[in-house]
């Protein structure tokens, strides 16, 4: 497949390959990709042959997230406070659109060895994580007891789980396009799968099963096949019940979440993981509404939140004084109202343009992530989700990609 693609695709295609490389194994390796590919693609655009990129594409993808970034620099002429305008902490914001932006205009068969790379590079990871598991169970499972993931190559439990996820469903998406039934390609996707309920991250839990019954009900409704339709609802509805009586990580889990919400409604503890993740909304909330219009800024947001459980949760340390887990909150308390309505607007966009692909999918997901975590705070899971985006049009007949 890769000795098919021109020696130019060749190179973005390893470009690419790195990149999801550091996405499972190092997030330093990511960092250097993510611009190392950003500047390529600067470099790219100033020569004569270069892709063009359609103007659809530059308004939809790219714009909304500029405008999103301006108004860092309407807070420092406002406070009078340049100085922390130009902070890289939310670079990924745009640079990651503009690879999406460059991964669609590789060619099909590009975009497909850098799927099933995705895969791959997923599953060997899945692989170690779960060797890591099996070895050190007796410690691991008192960890997860207490509500603690499990060890993962790139520090990141959670994005990890989430990078399966969206590679499980673009995988499932890829084995329904095509005609041949590759049963190594099944294995690999039913491996990924089982691995993410070992990983014992709840969110995705959701996502997955979320997704891979959107995708079903996209691939067969579209074709009118409705016994398979029935027999794939029939599984994904048995599916949680075996899981959580085969592997001993998702059921301490579970009974982990019950206890955490047991107390909070029994005896108001407020000091368990989900019992302090519905403080930040409220803590979030009050916050905001002493500064609605610009918002906090990156730098005076941390301090205004300490302030706010300081007054209304003392019994609350300054460890567990976390940001608000939803983004559209997030986005108000530092970029104020205005930021909050251009990052909807720019989310707004993707379903405009994704809306014909299996992408929307993934929107979906991410979409309805936004409201019990901040997913585009973090660079990783914003890129497994910009990725799997580009990944997504792969086998459209109808998309917008070229």
């Amino acid at each position: 497949m890769f000795s098919k693609l021109s020696p130019h695709e060749q190179l973005w295609s390893i470009g690419f390959l790195l990149s999801i490389i550091g996405l499972a194994f190092s997030q330093a390796l990511f960092t250097i990709t993510l611009y190392g590919l950003s500047i390529s693609v600067f470099i790219q655009q100033l020569q004569p042959s270069r892709p063009k990129f359609p103007l659809k594409s530059i308004v939809l993808l790219i714009c909304p997230w500029l405008f999103v970034l301006v108004i860092p620099i309407i807070q420092g002429i406002v406070s009078s406070d340049m100085g922390t305008v130009f902070s890289m902490h939310r670079m990924h914001l745009i640079l990651l659109p503009i690879l999406c932006l460059r991964l669609h205009t590789l060619s099909k068969e590009a975009k497909e060895f850098l799927l099933v790379s995705t895969l791959l590079i997923s599953c060997v990871c899945a692989a170690i994580l779960l060797g890591k598991l099996l070895q050190e169970w007796s410690h691991i499972g008192k960890s997860i007891e207490k509500g603690k993931h499990i060890w993962v190559p790139n520090g990141q439990p959670k994005a990890t789980a989430i990078l399966f996820v969206i590679a499980g469903i673009l995988g499932i998406h890829y084995s329904l396009s095509r005609q041949e039934r590759s049963y190594y390609q099944i294995a690999a996707i039913v491996f990924l799968l089982c691995c993410v309920h070992a990983m014992t991250v709840r969110i995705a839990w959701g996502m997955l099963y979320l997704g891979v019954a959107f995708t079903l009900f996209r691939h067969f409704t579209t074709r009118r096949q409705y016994k398979y339709l029935l027999v794939g609802i029939l599984i994904l509805l048995a599916t949680p019940f075996a899981i959580y009586h085969s592997i001993p990580s998702v059921q301490k889990r579970i009974n982990y979440t019950l206890y955490d919400w047991s107390t909070l409604n029994k005896s108001g503890e407020i000091n368990t993981s989900d019992a302090l993740r519905v403080v930040s909304w409220d803590v979030g909330w009050k916050t905001f509404i002493k500064r609605p219009i610009l918002g906090y800024g990156s730098e005076s947001m941390d301090k205004a939140l300490n302030e706010q459980y300081t007054a209304n949760y003392p019994q609350i340390s300054r460890e567990n004084m976390l940001r608000p887990h939803n983004q559209f909150l997030f986005f108000a308390l530092e970029y104020g109202l205005l930021g909050a309505f251009l990052s909807l607007i720019a989310l707004g966009c993707l379903v405009w343009f994704f809306w014909r692909s299996n992408g929307v999918i993934l929107w979906i997901l991410f979409f309805l992530y936004c409201f019990i975590d901040s997913p585009f705070n973090r660079q990783i899971i914003d890129a497994a989700f910009w990725y799997g985006l580009g990944f997504s049009m792969v086998f459209s007949k109808d998309s917008d990609a070229t």
